[in-house]
């Protein structure tokens, strides 16, 4: 069984004021987190959606095996850069089919741990006809893992919602994998929201 990643590295973070994946958190920018959590999550494949140059290059550099493309149009939403990333691992396959599941990831949860993303991945394995994304108990939604069925949908996808909307339409089908850190799924829109984890203790999130 093949399991893809998307990590969407796109969005124009109004609400931040300025790109928040360059701001640096912890002595490096926010966006190399999600590339070591993509590296590290277990993934036969990941595809780096970016409409930034800094950012594809530095992944180009440091991990030669992902695949990078563009996304030119990232006032079209989160849904622009998973359709990309999505049509570019189907094409990987070369029948056209693409992996058994696809994984989407978001930028801008630097406390998310590479081994939730693996438990995500894995609790896939062996149910792969099932939706599953991770929860802390409160919160839920990013990343998620689809199954193959629901690819077409996930491609008639518009706007800024992105996999949420179908998590919402297919409730039977969606199973949760919890974290081990109530922080993990917390992401950064603001930049209260990156002031208010500048003294958590990351040393000890490390997997």
């Amino acid at each position: 069984m093949q399991i893809s990643l998307v990590l969407m590295l796109s969005g124009k973070a109004e609400r931040f004021g300025e790109n928040k994946l360059l701001t640096e958190l912890w002595g490096r920018p926010v966006y190399r987190y999600a590339l070591r959590q993509a590296a590290e999550s277990g993934a036969d494949h990941v595809t780096l959606v970016t409409g930034f140059e800094e950012i594809a290059l530095y992944c180009k550099d440091h991990y030669p095996t992902a695949s990078v493309v563009m996304n030119r149009h990232p006032e079209r939403g989160i849904s622009e850069s998973l359709k990309i990333g999505l049509r570019h691992e189907m094409k990987m396959t070369g029948d056209g089919r693409g992996p058994e599941g696809c994984c989407f990831l978001v930028g801008d949860q630097p406390l998310l741990q590479p081994s939730s993303l693996r438990a995500l991945l894995e609790s896939f394995r062996r149910n792969p006809d099932r939706i599953f994304l991770l929860s802390d108990g409160e919160h839920e939604g990013n990343p998620a893992v689809f199954p193959a069925s629901f690819f077409p949908l996930l491609l008639a996808l518009e706007g800024d919602h992105g996999g949420r909307q179908l998590i919402g339409r297919f409730p039977e089908r969606t199973d949760k994998v919890m974290t081990r850190d109530s922080l993990e799924l917390y992401d950064i829109d603001t930049k209260e929201d990156l002031m208010r984890i500048c003294d958590h203790p990351f040393k000890h999130m490390k997997s």
